[in-house]
């Protein structure tokens, strides 16, 4: 689903910050992500990764944690700050009544763990906020499955596996090529 919401960015022609991008180890992850609601305008924060009930899995925190971050900016920062746009996500409607109660009357966007929903959540939430506004969900929803039948060529041209792409570990290295490929597309080249 990671994949989908930066694919979905940065095919609505914005570019996706994420602090796992910040490589290096000269700053906490706390100041990187401070970094990143310090230089953003519009924050997307989904909150849906949470462990089935019952399961003996402990919960992270850290969406809620950087959505609060985002939050106060918004609310207690200066001017630029109130600007700032926040989409929160979820998985069922209404799910985050009983895990972060005190965002009741936020009213997060509900994609029922589909990366056709997620990406027209995405895709609307930033479509509010340029002009003109970018292609339709169903048209995005096409690239990301062409993307991903091309993405095994793409990899082994850079000397990967899609496999190494799919973990966390390569997230950075599958985002670049994401974010070429896309490039490729919005110029009218092939894709290769």
């Amino acid at each position: 689903m990671l994949q989908a919401l930066v694919f979905t960015v940065h095919a609505c022609e914005f570019v996706a910050r994420l602090a796992i991008l910040e490589i290096g180890s000269q700053d906490t992850r706390l100041d990187k992500l401070v970094e990143l609601v310090r230089t953003c305008r519009f924050g997307i924060h989904d909150l849906s990764r949470l462990p089935r009930p019952g399961s003996d899995e402990l919960p992270r925190f850290n969406m809620p944690f950087e959505l609060g971050l985002s939050y106060g900016a918004f609310r207690f920062g200066s001017q630029r700050f109130r600007n700032m746009r926040l989409l929160v996500l979820e998985a069922e409607p209404f799910r985050h009544q009983k895990t972060v109660s005190d965002l009741a009357g936020v009213d997060p966007k509900a994609h029922g763990n589909s990366d056709e929903r997620l990406i027209g959540c995405v895709r609307d939430f930033l479509a509010g906020h340029v002009d003109p506004r970018p292609v339709g969900s169903t048209r995005l929803v096409g690239l990301l499955s062409e993307f991903r039948a091309e993405l095994p060529g793409l990899a082994a041209a850079r000397g990967f596996t899609a496999a190494e792409l799919e973990r966390l570990e390569g997230f950075s290295d599958w985002y670049a090529i994401a974010a070429a490929w896309l490039a490729r597309k919005a110029s009218g080249k092939a894709a290769s």
